[in-house]
């Protein structure tokens, strides 16, 4: 018997043994006057009016316990089902989800479906749907979607993100940048995660101000034991902003950028080269040299060689290419590359027995390079000695297909025809270099003495 029931009886007790010690002690009887309900006044004794009401309450007490009890019986099946329907509709949820992962986008929607037709403002699947029509390229329906979601809850953080990835997957990159602003103003949203997506955007508006300074947030908000990538994108970024100066005729700021660049990372080959660009138009030919030999000093890259001997051929001083060239091919006794340049330079002066000289003394320290064979087969050309070249390209061409010097992008492996600062299809910074380097550098040279030269 619960406490509540042996209170209830106790007072019911007590309260008899009251209404019986006042009925003994008075008899006075009580008029009960009835007549708004018809019934004429009549008298009954104190102890039974007080009986009656006691009665009367014990009842209205019963009907309203029995009432309770069956409102309560009914909210709890009703939570019951409630729960039950939320158990199936959250396995089709995450059968979904799976079936979209997988790529079964058909059965995903059919599970998305059948829980809308229940709740047909759900967020979340309304969102997933959007989602799903966006991995389907259907952009249009996509946004209804993800739209019908913001104007029920506009800070439904989800959905916000969802038409993000819309407008991003069609290119619309004003209307992502719109939602993007929202997505940063969101008091739960991942503000470093957002402020990267924001930079992208910048850069693909060439806004390189603007991305320099999202990109300086993102520093700060990055653990200091990962802000690696992060400073080096800052590089390249303030590279960029560099090129603008540029291309704006402020060479003065360009050329501070850059050699603030240059001091950070010596290994950013774009900053080297863009010096050399700017000191050229500024017919500083002496500050070129430097800043372009330094950057092969550092980083031992073939670009900067094939830009120094251009300088050279395009002002009109074979021999002081030569020269140069010489010292270096010295100076850098344990690399191929300046010796390479120089056999190169040779042919390009017609200086055919020269640059067979060098190229001869190649294959010695070389194992084997096609594009150093492909370079002796044009000399042989120019010997007049047809067969020979015709058996070596032959060879060259069964070997390796290489027919030119190409660049490659190291992280997505485009290749171009000329060098680039940053590569056009994965937009990577200081990422390309000559495609037959490795050729040239790689392999294991054989140690010999390079002849004398005099200067």
């Amino acid at each position: 018997m619960s406490f509540k029931n042996i209170l209830v009886y106790t007072f019911a007790i007590v309260f008899i043994l009251v209404v019986l010690f006042i009925a003994y002690n008075n008899v006075t009887p009580v008029t009960v006057n009835l007549k708004f309900l018809g019934i004429t006044p009549f008298t009954v004794p104190a102890w039974a009016v007080m009986v009656s009401s006691f009665l009367v309450g014990i009842l209205v007490a019963f009907v309203y316990n029995l009432v309770g009890s069956a409102v309560r019986g009914i909210e709890t099946l009703t939570t019951r089902k409630k729960m039950k329907l939320k158990e199936v509709q959250d396995q089709h949820y995450q059968d979904g989800l799976r079936h979209f992962l997988d790529g079964n986008f058909e059965e995903a929607e059919r599970l998305f479906n059948r829980i809308l037709e229940e709740k047909p403002n759900d967020l979340r699947i309304l969102t997933s749907m959007g989602n799903l029509k966006r991995a389907q390229r259907m952009f249009i329906e996509a946004e209804e979607y993800h739209m019908k979601v913001i104007l029920i809850d506009e800070n439904y953080l989800q959905a916000l993100d969802g038409l993000f990835l819309d407008y991003m997957a069609e290119g619309k990159n004003q209307l992502a940048l719109n939602i993007l602003e929202k997505l940063l103003e969101h008091k739960d949203s991942d503000k470093l995660k957002y402020k990267k997506e924001l930079v992208s955007l910048y850069i693909a508006d060439n806004r390189w101000e603007e991305a320099t300074e999202i990109q300086e947030d993102i520093i700060k908000l990055t653990p200091k034991g990962e802000r690696k990538p992060e400073l080096k994108k800052m590089l390249a970024l303030e590279y960029q902003k560099a090129v603008h100066l540029f291309d704006k005729n402020n060479k003065n700021e360009a050329e501070k950028i850059l050699k603030r660049i240059k001091s950070q990372d010596d290994s950013f080959i774009p900053a080297y080269v863009k010096l050399g660009e700017i000191y050229l138009e500024e017919d500083d030919h002496q500050a070129a040299l430097k800043t372009l030999s330094e950057g092969f000093s550092t980083t031992k890259e073939p670009v900067f060689l094939q830009m120094l001997e251009e300088i050279f051929i395009a002002a009109n001083q074979p021999d002081d290419a030569i020269a140069f060239f010489k010292k270096l091919s010295y100076q850098y006794s344990d690399d191929v590359l300046p010796l390479f340049t120089l056999g190169k330079l040779y042919y390009r002066l017609e200086m055919i027995e020269d640059a067979r000289a060098i190229f001869d003394k190649l294959t010695t320290i070389i194992d084997y390079s096609p594009t150093l064979e492909f370079f002796i087969a044009k000399t042989e050309v120019k010997e007049g000695r047809l067969k020979d070249s015709v058996k070596r390209m032959k060879e060259v061409i069964r070997k390796t297909h290489l027919l030119d010097l190409e660049y490659s992008c190291r992280k997505c492996g485009h290749r171009s025809i000329k060098w680039l600062d940053r590569c056009p299809e994965c937009g990577c910074w200081n990422c390309m270099h000559l495609a037959a380097d490795n050729e040239l550098k790689d392999l294991e040279i054989k140690r010999i003495s390079l002849p004398n030269v005099d200067y």
